[in-house]
């Protein structure tokens, strides 16, 4: 298949791609993979496609990998609750590529991996200790709330003599449930005690909630209440307990409470004396409050001191594993025969001599003979590859997000540099605000190399991707506010203005006009206003219908212009592949229907702007012009021109005649395209074999494209506008006559309506304009002007100003800044690169190991 190369590879046209086989030596294979990784430019290919998972030979490893990396992320998280100086976005940086070269090239998976588990098990048992302690705490707590409980029930008082040993012996004989219930389960414990007993019980709930510790937190997040049921039938007990084990409760027996509470209130009264240290209880007492908190804190600064110690081994493994799994992924895609295996990768040509330069140095760490590389036969769809750097990232990301751009297809993102921001500025162009978002923009830039390696907010590393793109959008804002002569909603006298104003004893306050030599004033004033709109425009009537008129002109004109160029550029889509045909039928009728149609108004306008009226009545509508146009051709009231009515309607016929070319043009050329293919397939012997056929068939097609006849051959797949049998070299029995016409009358259809459409649509520049300067102006006159026209003090004012700068950032710098954005965003994608771009290829997807640290 003929590939042609393109000099000018990069942003205008992707990178030259070529399909490179690797026959590398098994022992070498890790550290080759590994070295192709660090250099991020090659995209390996999967050899093993079909075969299962289970089957592919690295895959025990790669689950080896993925479990140390399942506990790591337990011990980070555990190092993220500790509250140590270190955060997480320290925790999430990468180690530098030495260190981690140094310790994958040593292959000390075996000792991360020991390392690692015997962290897990140390962390593990930390946390239970204290877990244990806190479930000891609260079991603690909760004995004594329930000892007082029952002592309330017991003895009116709640209180009984210290020496006496069974405080609760007369309930011996009585069966008890005590315990603690969630506070949101009280209702539904009393309702099933009271049918489980019958009534024939003694239930106590008590109604004050009681903050708990969680041994999981250790936080006071969970509230209880105690309970005691006394019934004198065991087996309703029994059955009772039962009941509730599923609702939250913790249960005691009676013995339990008794002994227990009895214990922790001699230690209680222990504490308070004076000799409480020597007498504390001994190993068979229960443990007091203070040496349960002091073991909790012992623990804690063990635990601290141990994640001081693993914090930097953390950040080189993580990345480290992370490198291993990923390489093995890719060792995974490779064939193996014998004791070598080969590997297929897709690159950039250009970097074809830095990978066999990785190669080489892969097999001088480790081996002896050297890897083989060979070119593949050229594919037929090879993977998109554009070079870009910080500054065209953000354009190109643009485009990609609609489609990525087929192999050698002209890239939108070359134009999107500058249209983007240019017409973003056309909807928002005010001086202040620009300024307000370019200083904005700069603060994001300086902070580039703080944040680069930060993990941002989604929204706020969103924008910060795009700093650039925000800077030329601010820049385009101010520089279309120059023109507009727009701050913050009002005119500003910069330059001399042409006309020149009445006395400031007129009561009317008019604007007088020039007055040329023979006495008659003329509406041309006295010389040219330096850059933008005359400020002498922001005091008149017809303000606003002079302001509408202008914007929506440009609007008019910027539009057909940007289609335009979407059809030059499809035109050179076709010169490139060699699509003569399509140049002849589809491309030239389309440049000659919009030029005759959209093209012609928007000469129109540059005409009558060109034009001095002595008297503007006498200026022709050019709606009225247009309007007569298609409806009434050769009738035109006021004429622009001379001959203007005649060349109307050569123009009108001349767009009618477009449609009928587009619409059977192709149709035509493909059924003899297809004719021409059978009778060449009938020339074949019949002892021929298909494969022999097949391989003629391909020869045939590609030699026709040199005399300029190849539509399916060389490049019919990698088109502007999809045809129904653009991916096929081989007709057979797919072609469908009719299927090839109802396309192209759909496409010819849909060309003329959006030759409408998207005029019409690049009107939202005039109308965001419009709205954004009276939004602007609104804002400004009744926060600021309103105010200081008033006889207020200086807070009044002030409180004005807060007032019209929060509005300001709020609703004209955030909102109307981001519906500009998108209203750009969709002319982009819709009414321009639909004129030229597929944007259904495949993108180059590098393998790099250097990206795997998550920075920008």
């Amino acid at each position: 298949m003929y590939v042609k190369r393109e000099g000018c590879s990069g942003l205008w046209r992707s990178e030259d791609v070529v399909r490179l086989d690797l026959i590398i030596q098994r022992e070498v294979l890790r550290n080759s993979v590994f070295r192709i990784g660090l250099l991020g430019k090659a995209q390996f290919i999967d050899l093993n496609e079909g075969v299962t998972a289970f089957a592919r030979p690295f895959t025990e490893y790669v689950r080896r990998c993925e479990d140390i990396e399942r506990k790591l992320v337990f011990v980070e998280s555990e190092m993220i609750k500790s509250g140590l100086t270190f955060n997480e976005n320290d925790i999430n940086m990468c180690a530098s590529i030495a260190e981690v070269e140094e310790m994958f090239l040593a292959g000390q998976l075996d000792l991360i991996e020991e390392e690692v588990r015997a962290t897990e098990t140390d962390l593990s048992a930390m946390i239970q200790s204290v877990e244990g302690l806190q479930n000891e705490i609260n079991s603690n707590e909760e004995i004594k709330l329930l000892f007082n409980r029952v002592s309330q029930l017991v003895y009116e008082s709640g209180e009984m003599e210290p020496s006496y040993d069974r405080p609760f012996q007369h309930l011996s004989r009585i069966s008890s449930l005590l315990g603690l219930i969630d506070s949101a389960q009280v209702d539904v414990l009393y309702r099933l005690c009271y049918r489980v007993t019958r009534g024939n019980a003694i239930i106590s709930i008590n109604n004050e909630v009681e903050p708990m510790l969680n041994p999981k937190t250790g936080e006071r997040d969970s509230y209880k209440s105690t309970f005691a049921v006394l019934s004198t039938s065991p087996k309703m007990i029994a059955k009772l307990k039962k009941l509730i084990e599923n609702m939250r409760t913790t249960t005691y027996t009676l013995e339990e409470v008794e002994s227990r509470g009895i214990q922790l209130q001699r230690a209680d009264r222990m504490e308070e004396e004076e000799d409480a240290v020597e007498m504390r209880p001994t190993d068979g007492a229960v443990q007091t409050l203070q040496d349960l908190k002091e073991a909790i804190d012992g623990v804690r600064r063990r635990k601290e001191s141990y994640f001081l110690d693993w914090y930097q081994k953390h950040r080189t493994y993580k990345v480290c594993l992370a490198m291993e799994k990923a390489v093995l992924n890719s060792m995974n895609s490779c064939t193996f025969s014998g004791a070598t295996c080969t590997a297929s990768v897709w690159i950039a040509a250009k970097y074809e001599p830095a990978l066999e330069q990785a190669l080489l140095s892969a097999v001088a760490s480790s081996g002896e003979v050297h890897s083989v590389i060979t070119r593949s036969d050229p594919c037929k769809n090879p993977p998109t590859y554009f070079e870009t750097n910080k500054f065209t990232s953000s354009f190109q990301s643009i485009v990609d997000s609609y489609g990525m751009a087929r192999y050698k297809e002209v890239n939108p993102g070359v134009f999107t540099i500058i249209t983007f921001p240019y017409l973003f500025g056309i909807m928002y162009g005010d001086i202040g605000h620009g300024v307000l978002l370019l200083l904005i923009t700069l603060y994001f830039i300086s902070k580039e190399r703080t944040w680069k390696a930060s993990q941002l907010n989604e929204m706020v590393a969103m924008v910060f991707q795009g700093r650039y793109l925000l800077l030329l959008m601010s820049l385009f804002a101010i520089y279309m506010g120059f023109l507009y002569n727009d701050f913050f909603g009002f005119s500003v006298n910069i330059f001399p203005s042409g006309y020149t104003w009445a006395s400031l004893e007129d009561v009317n306050l008019t604007v007088t006009q020039p007055i040329i030599p023979d006495g008659k004033p003329s509406v041309k004033p006295s010389h040219v206003y330096a850059f933008g709109m005359d400020s002498s425009w922001a005091e008149t009537e017809n303000k606003l219908e002079f302001y509408n008129s202008v914007k929506m002109k440009c609007a008019v004109i910027v539009g057909v212009v940007q289609m335009f160029a979407g059809i030059i550029l499809s035109l050179c889509n076709h010169i490139y592949r060699r699509d003569w045909f399509r140049i002849a039928f589809l491309t030239v009728p389309e440049f000659i229907f919009l030029l005759c149609t959209f093209g012609y108004m928007s000469i129109l306008i540059i005409v009558k702007w060109c034009t001095t009226w002595t008297d503007t009545s006498e200026a022709p509508s050019l709606l009225e012009i247009m309007t007569n146009f298609f409806l009434q051709p050769g009738n035109v009231p006021k004429n622009l021109f001379r001959g203007q009515a005649g060349l109307q309607v050569f123009l009108l016929i001349m767009a009618f005649l477009m449609v009928p070319i587009m619409l059977c043009g192709m149709p035509i050329i493909e059924y003899k395209k297809y004719r021409r293919h059978l009778a060449r397939m009938a020339v074949l012997q019949p002892s021929d074999t298909f494969a022999e056929q097949a391989t003629q068939s391909e020869q045939v097609i590609i030699s026709s494209s040199d005399d300029g006849e190849d539509v399916f051959g060389d490049g019919a797949d990698i088109i502007a506008e999809p045809s129904a049998h653009d991916d096929s070299e081989e007709y057979g029995e797919n072609f469908d006559f009719s299927e090839v016409v109802i396309h192209y009358l759909i496409h010819t259809i849909e060309y003329v309506l959006s030759s409408v459409s998207n005029t019409a649509s690049y009107l939202r520049l005039w109308a965001l304009s419009l709205a954004h300067a009276q939004l602007s102006e609104v804002f400004f006159t009744f926060t600021i002007v309103n105010v200081l026209s008033a006889d207020t003090s200086g807070a009044l004012i002030a409180l004005g100003v807060l007032v019209w700068l929060a509005v300001t950032l709020a609703v004209l710098v955030g909102m109307e800044a981001l519906s500009a954005f998108l209203h750009a965003l969709r002319l982009h994608w819709v009414e321009f690169q639909n004129k030229f771009y597929a944007g259904d290829g495949v993108g180059l997807e590098p393998f790099d190991l250097t990206s795997l640290d998550g920075r920008m």
